[in-house]
């Protein structure tokens, strides 16, 4: 299991303003669980207009498309955000452009920062990055 939490951060204090849990399958794809373990795993029926089923739901969906949600929800509710930043798991092809694409009343765009791992490149605005070891800038 694995909690994503959204929230406001001015550099000294952290406030959530929301969360999801998602339930990874692991590399065996068994969470992590003996056969038996996942034989007990307790299961309950839920109407699906519900709470508990939207967070059931929520449990196997992708973290990056629910981390997008996240701001786009924060933005509805009146946070506006100018820089989103975010761990090494979405610096990616899909998070970075969906999150520039979000405009907001005080900025055209949000800025991403990230940590991209070294072995990893994304493409943005068409143009390959990746992270090395000497920095891009002269």
């Amino acid at each position: 299991m694995r909690a994503l939490v959204c929230g406001f951060w001015d550099g000294k204090s952290f406030i959530p303003t929301a969360f999801s849990l998602h339930n990874e399958p692991g590399k065996n794809r068994n969470r992590g669980m003996k056969n038996k373990e996942l034989a007990n795993q307790f299961y309950k029926e839920r109407d699906a207009d519900s709470p508990g089923f939207q967070r059931v739901k929520q449990l196997s969906t992708d973290k990056i498309s629910k981390a997008i949600q996240m701001v786009k929800d924060a933005i509805k509710t009146g946070f506006e955000p100018a820089y989103v930043l975010a761990d090494s798991l979405f610096m990616c092809d899909t998070f970075v452009p969906e999150i520039q694409k979000i405009k907001t009343r005080y900025a055209k765009k949000l800025h991403v920062i990230g940590l991209i791992k070294i072995n990893k490149s994304i493409i943005i605005n068409g143009i390959k990055k990746s992270a090395s070891l000497e920095p891009d800038y002269k």
